[in-house]
């Protein structure tokens, strides 16, 4: 059985090349930090297990020399379970490796790296969101505003209009009070010439004769009173 030859890894293992490898882009040291401890520890255990291995290819190699009861006990059924489960977990070690290399590639941040772009794009797509949704929210503030003063405008218009009215009813209702009073002042000297005449009224029916003669002289008084032009 010949020996298993060993693969090159390129992994950060000092403190130079880790500074070398992340000092690009705003990176979480905090996992950067978490994920070279696994990968150190998987090496060493890839390592451990790589010696093991070495150790068991030189002793199954036809030139080294080992007793008959030495073979049983490294071809029992047992023996060979543990050298496969071996073999599966080194499978599963550099599957693992593979995998934090990944996680390593996807968080360094470059401006130019696949990561990068995406995020660039992501923050331009939301800042473009930003802005049109600030352009709504002031035309809608506008847009609200000149509905409040259109509604406003309408108020004052009606005030004016009611103001109007109530003035127009005002004049109207002096008018009618003049009148009214002009008509009593008529009739209370018709009244008083009335009882001038034929005595006071005492409850008793008017004479619609003799009223008919007090209207008259009111009216030729009236016209006496006129002024000359």
């Amino acid at each position: 059985m010949s020996s298993p030859k060993r693969v090159k890894r390129d992994h950060p293992t000092g403190s130079g090349s880790q500074t070398s490898t992340f000092t690009k882009g705003p990176v979480n040291q905090e996992s950067t930090q978490d994920l070279l401890v696994k990968l150190t520890k998987k090496e060493e255990e890839i390592q451990n297990l790589l010696g093991e291995l070495q150790n068991l290819s030189q002793t199954l190699t036809p030139d080294f020399t080992f007793d008959q009861s030495f073979r049983k006990k490294f071809l029992d059924p047992a023996i060979n379970l543990l050298f496969r489960t071996m073999k599966k977990e080194l499978e599963d070690k550099d599957k693992t490796i593979e995998s934090l290399q990944h996680e390593l590639e996807s968080v360094k941040f470059t401006p130019n790296s696949i990561t990068g772009k995406k995020l660039v794009a992501k923050l331009r797509a939301l800042q473009e969101e930003n802005e049109e949704l600030g352009r709504q929210l002031r035309q809608g503030r506008v847009e609200q505003y000149e509905v409040e003063i259109a509604l406003q405008r309408k108020m004052i218009y009606e005030l004016k209009q009611g103001l109007e009215e109530s003035d127009n009813q005002l004049i109207s209702m002096d008018n009618e009070m003049e009148r009214l009073q002009d008509l009593v002042f008529k009739l209370r000297s018709k009244v008083k010439l009335y009882e001038d005449k034929y005595g006071p009224l005492n409850n008793s029916p008017v004479d619609i004769t003799k009223l008919e003669v007090v209207n008259e002289e009111a009216e030729s008084t009236k016209v006496d009173q006129k002024p000359d032009i």
